[in-house]
């Protein structure tokens, strides 16, 4: 096993889908991330063949100005709402009341125009397009992570998790963790 550099920071990425699950998702790897004084990477993967009109496929030539118009608000929507949980501010049912400034360079990290978020808590965040599993192994990958954590989705005939999970259990090279809710006693 090769050593770390000492000024190499030990990165948990958490696949954030903006739903319950992943919440609780962040919940942990947050609190494993202060623990061990680790930096975090929220990771929302949007794959637009998932993607389905409101107009009949028969005017499929309007198909791609459909997706363009509608992937870019998803995007930008996306983005806002992982600032405000890469920050604190927001939780994921909430529709973010400020619109911090930021961009979204090619790579799909996002870039604010003061470092604010990146510099207090060490948090990035990132909005990338394709296949989930997929994607967020090649992330993980790319970007020296030391962990994924991801919410628990998926039918109990599963095991509790969905296909992305099992997916990325099935091909990553790092340690999954998928983070349930509290069983209430």
């Amino acid at each position: 096993m090769n050593a770390l550099p000492l000024t190499q920071t030990l990165r948990i990425a958490v696949g954030i889908d903006f739903s319950e699950a992943s919440l609780t998702a962040l919940v942990f790897a947050k609190g494993l991330a202060k623990k061990m004084d680790m930096g975090l990477d929220l990771v929302h993967v949007c794959d637009p063949s998932t993607f389905r009109p409101s107009f009949p496929y028969k005017d499929l030539p309007r198909l791609e100005d459909w997706l363009h118009q509608n992937f870019s608000e998803i995007r930008h929507q996306s983005c806002r709402r992982l600032v405000h949980l890469a920050d604190g501010s927001g939780a994921v049912a909430e529709e973010p009341q400020s619109d911090p400034a930021f961009e979204l360079s090619a790579d799909g990290h996002i870039v604010f125009e003061t470092d604010r978020v990146h510099h207090e808590n060490r948090d990035r965040s990132h909005f990338l397009e394709g296949n989930p599993a997929r994607r967020l192994l090649a992330f993980c990958e790319d970007n020296a992570c030391h962990m994924l954590v991801i919410g628990a989705h998926g039918h109990q005939k599963h095991g509790g998790i969905g296909q992305v999970a099992r997916a990325l259990i099935r091909d990553g090279r790092l340690p999954v963790v998928i983070a349930r809710e509290p069983v209430p006693s």
